[in-house]
């Protein structure tokens, strides 16, 4: 987590209990959905990539529209896929 890397106790505090609360929701989700996961997996890696070649301003936005594209996938999916 790049927030404990930073050595960010505060965000990473935030980040973790948010992670957690969302988590049954995304993980019954991306089963459901493996083109889902896919694309996440193909965005952690474009964010990585960027922070790898210290392109903060580019992995900023990357991470932004990563955030912001799967919490809407993740906020209209969650209906169709049950917790239980």
């Amino acid at each position: 987590m790049l927030a404990r890397i930073a050595g960010n106790k505060v965000i990473e505090s935030v980040l973790l209990t948010a992670y957690e609360n969302i988590s049954p929701y995304v993980q019954r989700l991306l089963r459901a959905e493996p083109c889902i996961l896919e694309r996440n997996y193909q965005d952690l890696c474009n964010i990585t990539e960027a922070i790898k070649k210290r392109q903060s301003d580019n992995a900023k936005v990357l991470a932004e529209r990563h955030l912001r594209e799967f919490t809407a996938i993740v906020s209209k999916e969650s209906d169709k896929v049950p917790l239980i």
